[in-house]
């Protein structure tokens, strides 16, 4: 009898409980200066050894793009794009004969400064480009290029900005800005690394925290697609919605369910909305959106739901305009967008122009610190003096938006869409920046810990190539390591559930731990192959903790998915793949007659139940309705490994075991390779839950 399309597809299918089919479906006024934005320009200052450019290079920036100074002769470049300036403005470019001194213990100047000079301070509405020749002398080699900065005088001291990119083989740094000033190549003192590392991973811990409210910007998305689904696109109306919404004391108890119960958030906003649509459309245009409505299944519910409204049974119109909702899918895609938009505005803050917006709506400035010119806290002044930068930000989130939507095969934003959404980001952005200035000691303390934490690894040698952990070694510069430990350090804390540092040890400390004992958990985890098992061991011993689940709390019925990652045919399987196409069949009767790219992504409820016999060994047990295959399995410290054979086709797996923090739910999740005679490889990801 003729074998199926290929056995190890039938393998995988197994697996998957179903049969190879599937796979094979297409499937105003100036404000007073504050102290802290003087400028200083007139005390301290040093005098420039070398002036590649005495006299000033001079251009005119206004409808054409203009470069001042050539990088190679010159030291630098700076190409000012047309419609930078409301107006032709004068552009001067030269190296100043004295600058304000640089710290030492924070960087160094490793180039000849520039100034550049626009008649007075002024912020950009496109970006200027700087590069930078570095001297000979100074390119860095690769593992040490982590340390180059453009330095930029902010009227008050030095900031040490990371280039947007570095070219170490034609040894140039280039920097975007939107801001004229002093600027110079640098080299970051370690300390001033790790400083900035530090306030960067707390800050950012903080936006995916709570300082960016992702559910509002989900709660504003829906509110526009559900209007634009029900035929109102007045801006004004949806602007009325959205701010009763959200100010509703009903609003600001659900928030909660949001991270903690999807669905229940969901019921319960697409009732607010409908309340909010009923309650705040005036009539008249709520009835002529309602019965101009074109949605699909719309004709029946909106009349329903106008009838009610009519009433002042706002109720029901509500339940009847809520359920029209989510028969659109308007909460799928608005989830979609605001998931696209949220992660792009934590981003942002990673942008030194984001953080420098942010310092002068805290402090204030004259004009000096970055081209502002606003009082403390003022936020609209900051967000129109911006200029640049915003659009930029506008500009993504439009696009991002309409990525979504052209998944979801919906038209792109319209005008007053794109506005309502620039209206949205606005006040987000209010919202992060007055959180964040509220927050500013707490996130100052969390500095603190997190300094001491790394100054005791490095104080350790932790990140040293040659006192270091081997795991550590591999290429790593200092910040890559910064990285990969302070996540690890993250990980710990989780781990043995302890979030405050202290100078007792082990279990003597209670709800805390100490840098001795992070030191010694990222020693032994970064120590070889056996460190995550000796880590293990290390968080018994020390703190009573159990990492892993044990095989017996994995036993029962496990669901999950499985989905195809990659497909790999041999040369003699590709061959074999042309040979079938014109009728020829294999030498042992298999049929490769088909498309195998498109098995790569296909995914597959799951479903499996483990047995344990002992500690380390026990059964998976697979069944599909037809046949009951049992296979066995090793079990180590949350590892899960075994490999079965059928219709030739040899499979292997290993298995990842976590479990929650309250140990009452377990996941697995990991990879299985499926070989069929070395002609053809499918490779899975796997993840399920008890």
């Amino acid at each position: 009898m003729k074998k199926s399309v290929i056995a190890i597809v039938a393998l995988a299918a197994f697996v998957l409980i179903a049969g190879a089919v599937y796979f094979l479906m297409p499937r105003g006024a100036k404000p007073a200066p504050s102290s802290a934005a003087k400028p200083n320009l007139d005390s301290n200052l040093m005098a420039v050894a070398e002036r590649p450019i005495m006299q000033a290079l001079e251009g005119q920036a206004g409808q054409a793009d203009v470069t001042l100074g050539q990088a190679d002769k010159d030291g630098v470049s700076v190409a000012i794009p047309k419609n930078s300036f409301a107006s032709t403005t004068k552009i001067n470019l030269v190296t100043p004969e004295k600058i304000p001194t640089p710290d030492a213990a924070v960087g160094e100047l490793i180039g000849a400064p520039v100034q550049i000079d626009a008649g007075g301070p002024v912020r950009l509405d496109d970006q200027a480009t700087l590069t930078f020749k570095l001297p000979a002398d100074k390119i860095p080699t690769t593992t040490e290029a982590y340390r180059l900065r453009v330095a930029y005088y902010n009227g008050q001291e030095w900031d040490y900005i990371k280039p947007d990119k570095v070219d170490l083989a034609a040894g140039t740094v280039t920097f975007n800005t939107f801001h004229f000033s002093t600027y110079a190549p640098a080299n970051a003192k370690d300390d001033k690394v790790a400083n900035d590392w530090v306030k960067t991973k707390v800050l950012q811990d903080a936006l995916n925290k709570d300082l960016v409210k992702p559910h509002d910007v989900y709660s504003a998305q829906a509110v526009d697609l559900s209007m634009e689904k029900l035929g109102i696109s007045d801006p004004e109306a949806k602007d009325k919605v959205l701010k009763s919404m959200l100010n509703d004391p009903e609003y600001k108890e659900m928030q909660g369910y949001y991270k903690t119960n999807d669905q229940m958030f969901d019921d319960k906003l697409k009732l607010l909305i409908g309340k909010k649509i009923a309650g705040q459309v005036p009539m008249p245009l709520l009835k002529k959106a309602l019965m101009a409505s074109k949605a699909t299944g719309g004709t029946a519910a909106v009349s329903k739901a106008l009838g009610n409204a009519v009433e002042g049974n706002y109720t029901d119109a509500a339940k009847e305009i809520g359920d029209f909702i989510t028969n659109q899918f308007v909460l799928g895609v608005a989830a979609k967008a605001a998931v696209a938009i949220t992660n792009y505005e934590i981003k942002t803050w990673k942008n030194s122009e984001i953080e420098a917006a942010f310092k002068a709506y805290r402090d204030g400035s004259n004009g000096y610190f970055y081209g502002y010119n606003n009082d403390p806290k003022d936020f609209d002044a900051v967000w129109d003096q911006m200029r640049g930068i915003g659009r930029q930000i506008e500009l993504e989130a439009i696009r991002q938006a309409n990525a979504v939507r052209k998944e979801s095969g919906m038209e792109p934003l319209s005008e007053s869409q794109e506005q309502s959404l620039r209206n949205q980001l606005k006040e987000q952005y209010r919202s992060q920046f007055a959180t964040r200035l509220e927050r500013e000691n707490e996130l100052a303390e969390q500095e603190k810990k997190l300094m001491k934490i790394m100054d005791g690894l490095r104080a350790a040698g932790i990140f040293d190539s040659t006192t270091g952990p081997a795991g550590l070694d591999k290429g790593f510069d200092f910040e890559n390591k910064l990285d990969v430990v302070g996540h690890f350090v993250d990980k710990m804390m989780k781990d043995i559930n302890r979030f405050d540092i202290t100078d007792k040890t082990g279990l003597i400390a209670d709800k805390a731990v100490s840098v001795d004992d992070l030191v010694q958990g990222v020693r032994i985890y970064f120590s070889g192959p056996d460190g995550k098992k000796d880590y293990a061991k290390f968080l018994k011993d020390r703190f009573g903790i159990v990492l892993y689940p044990t095989l017996k709390e994995l036993e029962g019925d496990w669901s999950g998915t499985m989905t195809i990652t990659d497909v790999i045919l041999s040369e003699e399987a590709k061959k074999m793949v042309e040979e079938a196409k014109s009728g020829k069949k294999s030498d042992d009767g298999c049929d490769f007659n088909m498309d195998f790219s498109q098995l790569k992504g296909k995914q597959q409820p799951m479903k499996f139940k483990l047995k344990a016999g002992s500690e380390t060994s026990g059964t998976l047990i697979m069944d599909n309705g037809k046949k009951t295959t049992e296979v066995p399995i090793t079990y180590d410290q949350g590892a899960i490994g075994g490999s079965f054979t059928q219709d030739q086709a040899v499979a292997t797996f290993n298995w990842s075991a976590t479990k929650s923090d309250d140990g009452k739910s377990f996941g697995i999740d990991g990879g299985m390779n499926m070989d069929y005679k070395g002609l053809l490889q499918i490779k899975a990801g796997i993840t399920a839950k008890k």
